[in-house]
């Protein structure tokens, strides 16, 4: 009760208004004062709020879909009433409806979602597969993960067939007639509690799907295996076809997926780290029984060297994206490292126009392209660290 009246004290603020037809709007909060610590601060207790207030949400439209107050209200379902009254999309209604449902029978969803451990996204793709016997084994599986990770995990729930290959013509772009925007309910649900059945009727709804062109889709069957969807022009089924005929697919009734799977082979040989440190750990294995073979002596482990410049060798790359796991080495304030993978480049620890050395391992380390922007602006200041419209050389993936 005291989160419930602290949270309509806040909504009960008054915001600034306007002061004159003509005159811009002025921002509500004013925020431009607070210190760095202050706004991460304020943005943390508001996440916090922010979650609390969606479970209050969640238990009173629960407690709103039981009574049926929506058709009292002159609504033919829950959906319509969230979306015409409380002013949701289709999307933002259905997510909640669907997880006031899985929250009223769970109860212990309330305090996952309350304490960030679990998502609103999570719970409507776990709540069919919620049952009395599983739901803390699940939440407990399913804490603090993503959204794709949680898909794998009801896939794994409720395994699906393969999709047969299926490679046909569509319109072109302007071709397209979007049908009105409206949202889509399955077979079976019209008239009954809002899309998602939360009184306890048996109708459930589909996310909701808007009409236009075909967007790019992966969707899990079961946890191993992973339906792949997606538009492409006419090169890139010119390209596949071609492939087909190296791969000799075409005769030998290979499927699409193994087509894909051998041009992405090709591509990660190529651009890969991992791949490209494990040819040459090969190659150099190879040279050095060889080697050893016809002397019947040592060899001396071959290493790049270069004379001191800016370019970074492509053996000593591969050696700081191994020692640093192919991850940014950013450390935040409270010690976290920064999880990214993508976008990784070198950073020199000493800065190179400082004197430091591009040839030696202990001056490098794998930042992604943020953080090593944020280390050259303490450094050079801002105008030094304009965003790169070319590949750095630097990147281990170069």
């Amino acid at each position: 009760m005291q989160l419930f009246e602290g949270l309509i004290r806040i909504e009960s603020m008054p915001m600034t208004s306007l002061e004159g037809a003509t005159e811009p709007a002025r921002p509500p909060i004013v925020v431009g004062h607070l210190s760095d610590a202050e706004l991460e601060d304020r943005l943390k207790r508001l996440a916090g709020i922010e979650r609390k207030a969606l479970v209050l949400l969640l238990v009173h439209l629960g407690e709103f879909a039981q009574r049926k107050l929506y058709a009292d209200r002159g609504h033919p379902s829950l959906f319509s009433y969230c979306m015409r009254v409380l002013g949701y999309s289709e999307q933002a209604a259905y997510k909640r409806i669907q997880a006031a449902r899985a929250a009223r029978a769970h109860p212990a969803i309330l305090e996952r979602l309350a304490d960030g451990e679990l998502t609103l996204t999570a719970i409507v793709i776990l709540s069919p597969h919620l049952r009395a016997d599983n739901v803390m084994e699940l939440l407990a599986e399913a804490r603090g993960k993503r959204t794709r990770e949680i898909e794998i995990i009801a896939a794994g729930l409720a395994p699906r067939p393969d999709s047969p290959d299926c490679l046909r013509a569509l319109a072109l772009p302007s071709e397209f007639k979007s049908p009105p925007q409206v949202a889509q309910q399955v077979p079976g649900s019209a008239g009954q509690d809002g899309a998602a059945g939360i009184d306890g009727s048996s109708g459930r709804s589909a996310p909701v799907r808007l009409g236009g062109a075909p967007r790019e889709l992966i969707e899990p069957l079961s946890a191993q295996r992973h339906l792949f969807r997606f538009a492409g022009s006419s090169t890139l089924r010119a390209k596949y076809e071609r492939a087909r005929e190296f791969l000799g697919a075409a005769k030998s009734g290979g499927s699409m997926e193994s087509v894909i799977e051998a041009g992405l082979d090709a591509l990660l040989d190529k651009l890969d780290p991992k791949r490209r440190i494990a040819r040459r750990r090969l190659r150099a294995a190879r040279w050095d029984a060889g080697f050893r073979q016809k002397t019947g002596g040592d060899s001396d482990t071959l290493e790049d060297h270069h004379p001191a410049s800016r370019k970074i060798s492509a053996v000593l790359r591969d050696r700081v994206w191994e020692r640093d796991g192919g991850r940014c080495t950013f450390m935040g304030p409270d010690g976290g490292r920064c999880p990214s993978t993508a976008w990784l480049e070198i950073d020199h620890i000493q800065p190179y126009a400082f004197g430091g050395p591009s040839d030696d391992a202990a001056n490098l380390r794998l930042m992604c392209r943020a953080h090593n922007q944020l280390l050259a602006r303490r450094v050079f200041g801002a105008a030094a660290t304009r965003v790169r419209e070319t590949p750095n050389p630097d990147s281990p993936q170069g």
